[in-house]
């Protein structure tokens, strides 16, 4: 049995000049490429363009299948750069034509508040009967 590439690997990214970058393909079946896997080399094309900041945001449209056979081309857009945001827009090649159109909003790592209140106290959950044991007929004098 052949071991799976690596993850790590099938994500990386070749720069090939400013703003483009090749990444491997990885085929599924039936022909076509997973679409998460250009997703993530999509956002990772964009990480390459910025510094000290996370995505927050991204919305990505698949335009038509991509080849499992041969690379991507990843276009990065460095289409805005704040303060406190930076925006990109990632376009995934292949034979010339967009497989894939990403935008992603970056931002500057910072604290915010927390809405979330704490949980109420309860027990742990191998404390409580399952659901078999709430169901089972009590007989006389049984404890459960």
């Amino acid at each position: 049995m052949t071991q799976p590439p690596d993850l790590l690997d099938t994500l990386a990214l070749e720069r090939i000049e400013k703003n483009l970058y090749r990444g491997p393909a990885l085929g599924g079946q039936g022909g076509r490429l997973f679409g998460g896997h250009v997703i993530a080399q999509a956002l990772l094309a964009g990480y390459e363009t910025i510094e000290g900041r996370v995505c927050h945001s991204l919305h990505a449209y698949f335009v038509r299948p991509g080849d499992p056979r041969i690379p991507i081309l990843y276009e990065v857009d460095r289409a805005r750069d704040g303060a406190s945001f930076t925006t990109r827009r990632v376009a995934a090649i292949q034979n010339g034509e967009q497989i894939l159109n990403l935008a992603a909003s970056f931002q500057v790592v910072e604290e915010g508040r927390s809405h979330q209140m704490p949980s109420p106290p309860a027990p742990a959950p191998d404390t409580k009967a399952t659901k078999r044991q709430r169901r089972a007929p009590r007989r006389c004098g049984a404890a459960l």
